[in-house]
């Protein structure tokens, strides 16, 4: 089962014995996985849910499976688009949150915002929290997974040029967050 690649394994998925094959898949990706949801939620416990809930889809929907991309790219599409929905989850509950407290102060009352850290990796990951999650994403995966602009775009169903902007965009934004950091 080592020799063989993601795209074989997923094949043998589609068979009458997939356990052993898509067991092995999930082996090679599980963790980095947990580490791309973790870096793009900032939460670890969620991050483990998502990469679970992630690879049962897979199992779910193996028999539609097609090897036209790699299969990294549609384990990270399917994990992408869990996480863009946990986004979206969560941006409805800060919402109901503000309604129901009747609460409409200035984001930059924010005690999180106010506490500077003298970590500089924890600098890092607080400003890539304040990019939107299509600037977050992108950075994510293009910096910290080391995918190719191609395969992002085909994850997230956008052109490599809309790639490019948004990491273009995302990092003017992060050197503006973390300019003070340079000059310390």
């Amino acid at each position: 089962m080592h020799a063989l690649s993601d795209e074989e394994l997923m094949e043998l998925v589609k068979g009458d014995n997939p356990k052993a094959p898509f067991e092995e898949l999930m082996h090679r990706h599980e963790k980095k996985l947990i580490n791309y949801l973790n870096r793009t939620l900032s939460d670890f416990e969620l991050a483990e849910n998502l990469a679970q809930e992630t690879f049962l889809k897979i199992y779910r929907i193996r028999k539609e499976y097609e090897p036209t991309a790699k299969f990294q790219t549609f384990l990270y599409k399917i994990a992408t688009n869990l996480a863009i929905d946990e986004f979206r989850k969560r941006a409805r509950r800060k919402e109901e949150l503000r309604e129901d407290f009747n609460v409409h102060a200035d984001t930059g009352n924010n005690p999180e915002d106010c506490v500077m850290s003298s970590s500089k990796a924890d600098a890092v990951r607080k400003s890539l929290e304040k990019l939107d999650e299509k600037h977050r994403t992108v950075i994510i995966m293009k910096w910290y997974e080391g995918l190719k602009y191609e395969e992002i775009a085909k994850i997230l169903d956008i052109s490599v040029g809309t790639v490019k902007s948004r990491i273009f965009y995302a990092l003017k934004q992060l050197e503006a967050e973390l300019k003070p950091l340079v000059n310390e």
